[in-house]
């Protein structure tokens, strides 16, 4: 993600994406995963993702972190509404990445 756009467009272009991922997979939700790839291999790792809603794990990658804060700082209710909810990957090592850092 570009740091010479604010955070706020960033967030909303990160939503942006997500929905449109979301749509292109007809994923609804963790347990409604549509046909969204359940395997992902990124930097030689492979990714799984996680069947269900997601209270607690983010992204690790550290710009989605970033936007994942501003949002919460924000009061905005994504944290509620929209994050436990997005396709969510994990590699044996428990590092989380979400669909749009790893490419879908």
């Amino acid at each position: 993600m570009d740091r010479t756009i604010s955070l706020d467009q960033q967030l909303n272009n990160y939503e942006t994406t997500m929905n449109q991922l979301a749509d292109r997979y007809n994923y609804k939700a963790p347990e409604v995963a549509g046909i969204i790839p359940k395997t992902i291999y990124f930097k030689e790792e492979e990714f799984t993702l996680l069947t269900n809603t997601h209270n607690s794990e983010l992204c690790d990658n550290p710009r989605c972190k970033e936007i994942f804060n501003y949002q919460h700082n924000l009061r905005k209710g994504l944290t509620e509404t929209f994050y436990p909810y997005i396709p969510l990957y994990m590699d044996k090592h428990t590092n989380y990445h979400c669909g749009v850092c790893l490419g879908l």
